[in-house]
């Protein structure tokens, strides 16, 4: 009964007083450091959202020109390093100051045909994160429209980033804006001192 095996490869051959067992240190060695170097990454890249789908939230918007900032996040997306994402207080909390790629987006509808501006501010709505502002012009009839904006801007650690919106339009008459899906994100592009 003959067989088809082959001979086994001669045995790598290593530089002199290196045996084989040390290349296998060497790769271990290797794969430590990457596996280091990915737990440094992890613990100082930061990111994070929130948002909420499939349900109307309405913020009522009693004067013009007034800033009204944008409730009923019922989800806390992704997040990683020390940056903090709360639905339930409607704001990311920036774990580290650094500048951030910042992103929102919403679909809105109203009434009546109003003036709205979308911004991105932090700690209470007392810093607008300039140029993260956006204008939308509802139509009549409840048509649903889309507003997003994303800048790179510089955050300091500590701050909490919201999303508000004011009316330009229709002076003391109190009007409605329905938002049903929106979102709100930040992704670190570097650490700053």
């Amino acid at each position: 009964m003959g067989t088809n095996l082959r001979p086994l490869p001669p045995p790598l051959k290593t530089p002199i007083n290196d045996p084989l067992i040390r290349v296998g240190t060497a790769w271990s060695n290797f794969f430590d450091r990457i596996f280091k170097y990915s737990s440094y990454i992890e613990s100082v890249i930061q990111y994070g959202g929130i948002h909420f789908e499939g349900s109307s939230v309405d913020t009522v918007l009693a004067a013009q020109d007034t800033l009204y900032q944008i409730t009923g996040f019922n989800t806390n997306g992704v997040s990683g390093g020390q940056c903090t994402p709360d639905h339930t207080e409607n704001h990311i909390t920036i774990g580290s100051k650094g500048v951030y790629w910042v992103h929102y987006g919403a679909s809105v509808r109203s009434a009546a045909a109003n003036d709205f501006d979308f911004e991105i501010r932090y700690n209470n709505g007392s810093v607008a994160l300039a140029p993260l502002h956006a204008h939308r012009k509802t139509s009549s009839a409840n048509a649903l429209g889309v507003i997003a904006n994303g800048y790179v801007a510089e955050i300091p650690e500590g701050a909490t980033l919201e999303m508000w919106v004011l009316r330009t339009d229709g002076g003391a008459v109190s009007k409605t804006l329905t938002l049903e899906h929106v979102n709100m994100s930040v992704f670190m592009i570097t650490k700053t001192n």
